[in-house]
């Protein structure tokens, strides 16, 4: 009986070990991924923050949050799209030429709508290089 004893107990603390072992490599890699996500809120926080404040102050009732809330995205537009955002008069093109049937990559920045909003989500499209506003998205 004391050897089954001594055999229990040595197979329970060895099963503790392993769950130990193997629960700290989980919080691991949680906290890795979570690194991981902060440092891309920051690789955006000067963008979302930049837009923000370029966005009317009677726009910025209309939604929920802030910039630090923001959405951003990477996104192909056709350039017959970006025929109809509401263009940002800041935003020079020079070295590109937008035809209609080309694919152009922006960077999308979507804030949400407020609950009692009857607009839908404010879009934001910026250029990926210059990070200066393209222009604003349709709210529907």
């Amino acid at each position: 009986m004391r050897n089954f004893t001594k055999l229990a107990c040595i197979t329970l603390i060895g099963m503790l070990c392993i769950l130990m072992i193997s629960g700290c490599t989980k919080s691991t890699q949680i906290s890795s991924s979570a690194a991981n996500e902060s440092s891309e809120e920051d690789k955006y926080a000067m963008l979302k923050s930049d837009v923000w404040n370029s966005i009317p102050e009677n726009i910025k009732e209309s939604l929920s949050g802030d910039w630090k809330t923001a959405i951003v995205s990477n996104e192909e537009l056709k350039g017959e799209f970006l025929e109809y955002l509401t263009h940002f008069p800041e935003w020079e093109n020079a070295d590109k030429k937008i035809t209609t049937s080309d694919v152009y990559k922006v960077l999308q920045v979507t804030f949400r709508a407020a609950s009692n909003s009857m607009l839908g989500d404010l879009r934001v499209y910026v250029d990926p290089d210059s990070k200066k506003i393209i222009g604003f998205g349709p709210r529907a």
